[in-house]
């Protein structure tokens, strides 16, 4: 199925899922008679953008996830948008070149499952609490989470997620601004790193980016260590006291006045107790 319009209809699709769905559709309600809505794409020229506004649901007998995968080529870039939340309760899964990115407007949710990046796909939000907060996000081989904004709608975006894991090779999560005056919150009940796995932090920047884990997680120690931040200095990823209920996890800055102060430390964790006035308040 290579289009389709089906306004306010329910759309049922089956095993064939959806192919190249085009570059701004209206679906109405989507469900699928399979465990997934499958949308896949071989498409390496034209629109590489599509926009699909509809309501994904679970079918009638059994919860239904959404499954984009796309291998090899260049990426392509599938907007789920609406101001209608989707319903559906089963795994967002998106492999490969491959990137889903929920802006619901009007307060509406993108998922309500739990989400998997691997091998390259990349899950994205570009306006607040897209994803319930008993969500789990899972990172694998190059699997890349980016909070980012349409600066027009909201200078903030929020997400608050249950739990972020990185179970194999590295993971990626991306901070992505439009405008100066844009803030980026991500908030984490848990963070929880695999032995041998790291996680990568790209786009972050001091008083703009906020990484925030809550103070009773249970492997945020271990976490840290396997922690970079592109662009700062290697190992010397910091707590920050946000507030009473969450740490915020930071780089250090390259500069020789803080090379200097870490040099003879030989410390790779540094808890600083530091109040800034931005961002000091949780963004709701």
């Amino acid at each position: 199925m290579s289009y389709l319009n089906t306004d306010s209809q329910l759309a049922i699709i089956g095993k064939e899922g959806i192919v190249d769905p085009g570059y701004n559709i209206n679906l109405g309600e989507v469900t699928s008679t399979e465990d997934f809505i499958n949308v896949f794409s071989n498409r390496e020229k034209g629109d590489d953008h599509f926009w699909v506004n509809a309501i994904f649901r679970d079918h009638p007998s059994h919860k239904v996830g959404l499954r984009f995968v796309k291998n090899g080529g260049r990426p392509v870039f599938l907007y789920l948008v609406g101001n209608q939340s989707n319903t559906f309760t089963g795994d967002v899964i998106v492999e490969g070149q491959a990137v889903v990115d929920f802006v619901k407007g009007g307060g509406a949710r993108g998922a309500n499952g739990n989400l998997f990046a691997s091998n390259g796909g990349t899950i994205g939000v570009g306006l607040s609490n897209q994803i319930s907060s008993k969500s789990h996000m899972n990172l694998r081989n190059r699997g890349r989470f980016v909070i980012w904004g349409l600066g027009s709608i909201t200078s903030d975006t929020v997400q608050s997620l249950k739990k972020l894991t990185v179970d194999e090779g590295r993971g990626v999560v991306e901070f992505s601004r439009l405008y100066n005056h844009d803030r980026r919150f991500l908030y984490l009940d848990d963070l929880m790193i695999a032995d041998g796995a790291g996680l990568d932090i790209r786009g972050w920047e001091e008083g703009f980016s906020y990484l925030l884990v809550r103070k009773d997680s249970k492997h945020l120690a271990d976490a840290l260590k396997k922690i970079t931040f592109d662009g700062y200095l290697p190992g010397r990823v910091h707590l920050e006291d946000f507030n009473k209920d969450y740490w915020q996890i930071s780089g250090t800055p390259e500069p020789a006045t803080y090379g200097a102060i870490f040099a003879g430390a030989g410390v790779g964790l540094i808890v600083w107790r530091r109040r800034r006035w931005c961002g000091r308040a949780r963004a709701e």
